[in-house]
């Protein structure tokens, strides 16, 4: 398999420099600002992303290059992406802290004593890893939270894994509780 090559680190004044190579414009915002900006604000990936979305030149002198773009307009795009990112993450803790109300108020439905369906859902999850040792990965997962302030001793009033749902549900990242949503759903025959 033939190796990318390594791309260099470059400085913030670099940066403006590669930008400004590929047909970026700096009138909007000068060169000290634009490289202020990415010392301070934002990292170069991300700036060097959002220009993907803009037309470029086909052919001749300019092929490649950036059709007036200015880094202004990337800088206005960095500003969106964090202002959208912060709304999107309200909403996310929201649909979450719902959707493990709603899974409580299920299993309480349909008669689940709170740890048994915690109990085989860590068991489905026990696989064979490297010298024959059992492996589970949502284990791991809560055991990087004995440390936590808020979950460490919620973890350690339980050393054997033999959490209530309604404990589990507040130590495990959103990614597990969908793994676990999914697991009751089968269990329940309930799409």
């Amino acid at each position: 398999m033939e190796m990318k090559p390594l791309k260099p680190w470059l400085t913030a004044e670099q940066q403006v420099e590669h930008l400004e190579a590929e047909g970026v414009q700096f009138k909007m915002v000068g060169h000290a600002e634009a490289e202020a900006y990415l010392k301070r604000n934002n990292n170069f990936f991300r700036i060097n992303q959002f220009k993907k979305g803009f037309p470029q030149y086909h052919g001749g002198s300019h092929n490649g290059e950036y059709i007036r773009l200015d880094f202004a307009m990337l800088e206005d795009l960095a500003i969106i992406d964090y202002e959208f990112r912060q709304v999107l993450l309200l909403m996310t803790i929201d649909v979450e802290r719902f959707a493990k109300i709603g899974l409580l108020s299920y299993l309480e439905r349909r008669g689940e004593d709170g740890y048994s369906i915690v109990a085989d859902y860590l068991a489905s999850k026990d696989h064979v890893g490297k010298d024959r040792v059992i492996v589970n990965p949502v284990k791991a997962e809560i055991d990087r939270g004995k440390e936590g302030c808020y979950t460490g001793a919620l973890v350690s009033a339980y050393p054997a894994y033999d959490f209530p749902v309604w404990v589990f549900l507040e130590l495990i990242p959103f990614g597990v509780f969908n793994q676990f949503l999914l697991f009751v759903a089968k269990k329940h025959d309930d799409k």
